[in-house]
């Protein structure tokens, strides 16, 4: 029985995935095939065709729920990772607000209606069937959580270091 080519077991690649369209094997790391630019999730078949019809208007309706709209549409991460987005730097927000951090609760407030407003957006424009005008990508979503996090860890370890003496 001969072996299998190095990068596979018995035939299934382990260190990346193959292009439906082309038959490239691609590393893990890149998004769209080498040889013929199809997507990852195009090659793995969760295109649009996979999305349900949804009105623009009545996805823009469901948006006003965290995340609503996204799942209207049928992106369920994408989803679910903007309602953590917007539920998280909303409470921390408030939060701040209600302690001795004012300034960096309202700025994450102001963040939260913001990042609403475009999630709204999206979702309508994946209604729409216009994915490349959508601006929340997972990676946007992914860093902005970053940041809320890095903002809300900064104001918490200065609120700490207030008061004590070297």
């Amino acid at each position: 029985m001969p072996l299998p080519p190095p990068g596979t077991t018995a035939g299934i690649v382990t260190d990346g995935w193959t292009c439906k369209v082309c038959g490239t094997v691609n590393p893990v790391s890149v998004d769209s095939c080498r040889s013929c630019q199809t997507s990852i999730y195009e090659a793995f078949g969760a295109g649009e065709e996979d999305r349900p019809e949804v009105e623009p208007s009545r996805a823009a309706l469901w948006g006003l729920l965290p995340g609503g709209g996204h799942f209207k549409v049928g992106e369920s991460a994408l989803g679910l990772a903007v309602a953590g987005l917007l539920l998280a730097s909303l409470a921390f927000g408030v939060l701040m607000i209600g302690g001795n951090r004012r300034p960096v609760g309202i700025i994450l407030v102001v963040f939260t209606f913001i990042a609403w407003g475009i999630s709204i957006y999206d979702a309508t424009r994946l209604a729409a069937g216009n994915e490349d005008a959508v601006l929340l990508r997972p990676r946007v979503v992914t860093s902005a959580m970053g940041l809320v996090f890095m903002l809300v860890i900064v104001a918490a370890v200065s609120i700490t270091g207030e008061g004590t003496t070297p």
